[in-house]
């Protein structure tokens, strides 16, 4: 879900590049509506995937369809729309698609390695929650969890706080959007 998310906002710095931004300012005279289009079928992608792998499991293991469903939707789509709109912040840098993606393979490592290694530590770091959004998935996937299962650990205040700033971080993005694309002299 962290890479669906992800995948939305390196597509719009895509399309960017390929001046289609550009192309659909001029025709529908805002931006922001190829970029909510990219958020929605992303979202009916995630949506649909998660259908089928529920009623996968439910054959293979006998689980109850409603049940598994309820509780994939909300582990899944939870945290779908802050990650997507934190995501956002991409298509602000001043970089081509070319150079972003070693940055965002090694981010992602890094992302991985904290999540695993001071999670061991401190498990419910309202600072990791802010930083890492695969740690924020986590959580908010925990707060979901807590509904359905007792005993889990979790930090809601770290949540609503990383839900909030995703969100503003995002808006703020969106609207210093660039729709021209970084030319190489």
């Amino acid at each position: 879900m962290t890479v669906t998310a992800f995948t939305i906002g390196y597509e719009v710095v895509m399309l960017r590049e390929q001046q289609f931004l550009k192309q659909m300012t001029f025709v529908v005279k805002n931006y922001r509506l190829v970029i909510y289009s990219k958020i929605i079928t992303h979202f009916i992608l995630l949506i649909s995937t998660v259908t089928i792998l529920v009623a996968l499991s439910t054959v293979l293991f006998q689980i109850p369809f409603i049940n598994l469903l309820l509780f994939s939707y909300g582990a899944v789509l939870l945290p779908f729309l802050p990650l997507s709109f934190i995501f956002l912040v991409l298509n602000v840098l001043p970089m081509h698609t070319e150079n972003l993606q070693p940055i965002i393979t090694v981010t992602t490592m890094a992302m991985l390695f904290f999540i695993n290694f001071l999670n061991l530590f401190e498990p419910t770091s309202t600072l990791m929650t802010i930083i890492n959004p695969m740690n924020f998935a986590l959580e908010t996937g925990k707060i979901w969890t807590q509904l359905f299962l007792d005993g889990v650990q979790i930090n809601i205040f770290a949540v609503i706080i990383t839900m909030i700033l995703y969100f503003v971080i995002g808006s703020i993005a969106l609207n210093k959007t660039r729709i021209v694309a970084n030319f190489r002299m």
